[in-house]
């Protein structure tokens, strides 16, 4: 469903793009998409239809058209009976769908499954009623109905156990002052101690579970408890050796101090992602720090789009002289006429590399001979990104070279003063 969702129209529905969809709706579906339970989710005044793989088996043959349609169109049949319900539940009442008898999609015999549903008002952004949540538990045993529905709170309880996310209701305890200063868990589900680490927490306080725990999470609780706002933030919880991504949003009456969390613990990639940074920060020192090194970079069209210091002390040009123009500048007037930059360019983006060994030209007009490499950058879809160019300042060994006296041959024949050597094996030059 997950899928499904993502890859629906819902531009021509009531919710508008999915990337303008608010806070409180993602979460939401982010919740009913982790259960495990027969979920449904609806929003707006006409009940615009989202649910989870576990449900459409009792949406039967209307799914998958039913994704996105209003309520009263996927069950008409039951729509004047659960009327009245629904309108209760978006006026911020709390309701129970009990002993809906549903035809089984996953049984052709037409067997009925009872199911009852706890629909549970949600608010967007702003703390209005815009729709709700609600799943649904079977209360049946088998074929014949085998016990009575469970009531609400056993209901609740099976959800939030079921789910992966962490998930805990707090008291937020203020001072006389009226600052937060600590917290206390009413209820938490399986998962949090999980990701916590935090064993037997209900009714026990924050402080006293983890004295050093940081004042930003009493700050932000606090702040949501006030203003009825929910919000989504990612935080560090050092004192428990965690990083978490959470949703805090009011619970009961509006300016009470009763918050909902729900959370995944992001420690492994946060440790990633800082494992990143720092390589990226390792190498931005090598880079920059290498002075008989050019390192630079170009787009697709060989314009410089990156300049280092090792490229600056070796050709001369500062990053601002530079920056934008056409690596070929680099190049010696014959190479030029000769196409020597397009070739090379070439053969890089055919071979993926290609040797770049050869004089080239200073910004004040002198030659360096460099001995380096070409690289094409590609994206991960085969597109081409530019260039990576990387040389090695030789120019002293180059010219040492090209400077040395010939050395007697021992084997120089009397006749035309003529190595073997030199004859079997010629010089570069």
């Amino acid at each position: 469903m997950a899928a499904l969702i993502r890859s629906y129209d819902w531009a021509d529905t009531p919710l508008g793009p999915l990337d303008a969809w608010p806070a409180t709706l993602r979460n939401a579906v982010d919740l009913m998409l982790d259960s495990r339970l027969p979920t449904y989710v609806a929003w707006g005044s006409g009940h615009t239809s989202l649910y989870n793989d576990a449900l459409s088996l009792l949406v039967g043959e209307r799914h998958p058209q039913a994704l996105g349609q209003p309520y009263s169109r996927i069950w008409p049949e039951r729509w004047s009976e659960h009327r009245d319900v629904l309108r209760a539940v978006m006026a911020g009442e709390a309701r129970d769908l009990m002993d809906w008898p549903v035809p089984f999609a996953a049984r052709p015999d037409g067997h009925r499954r009872t199911y009852s549903g706890s629909c549970t008002p949600l608010r967007d952004d702003d703390g209005r009623i815009a729709g709700f949540f609600c799943p649904a538990i079977d209360t049946d045993a088998g074929p014949a109905r085998a016990a009575r529905p469970e009531d609400g709170a056993s209901q609740y309880r099976k959800l939030f156990d079921a789910i992966d996310q962490g998930f805990c209701i707090i008291e937020v305890i203020f001072d006389a002052a009226d600052r937060p200063v600590d917290y206390r868990f009413l209820d938490v589900n399986a998962a949090f101690e999980r990701q916590t680490d935090l064993g037997d927490a209900v009714g026990k306080t924050m402080r006293s579970l983890a004295p050093d725990h940081e004042e930003h999470w009493f700050e932000i609780y606090g702040r949501i408890a006030r203003t009825g706002v929910p919000e989504r933030f990612e935080n560090a919880a050092a004192a428990i050796g965690h990083y978490y991504e959470v949703y805090a949003f009011p619970l009961g009456d509006a300016g009470g101090p009763i918050v909902g969390i729900m959370f995944n613990d992001i420690s492994e990639r946060m440790r990633s992602r800082q494992a990143l940074r720092d390589n990226e920060e390792n190498l931005r020192l090598i880079v920059e720090n290498t002075r008989s090194y050019a390192i630079f970079t170009t787009d697709p069209e060989d314009r410089v789009t990156a300049w280092y210091a090792g490229a600056t002390a070796v050709f001369g040009y500062e990053a601002e002289e530079i920056l934008g123009r056409s690596a070929g500048i680099l190049f010696t007037p014959e190479d030029r006429a000769n196409r020597e930059p397009e070739h090379e360019l070439a053969v890089a983006r055919q071979n993926d590399s290609s040797p770049n060994v050869r004089w080239h030209i200073r910004a004040d007009g002198r030659r360096v001979f460099i001995e380096g490499t070409v690289v094409a950058l590609w994206s991960g879809a085969g597109e081409l990104r530019g260039y990576l160019k990387i040389g090695q300042d030789v120019t002293e060994r180059e010219r040492s070279q090209a400077e040395a006296p010939r050395q007697p041959a021992a084997d120089e024949d009397a006749a035309g003063g003529h190595s073997a050597a030199r004859v079997a094996q010629p010089g570069r030059w």
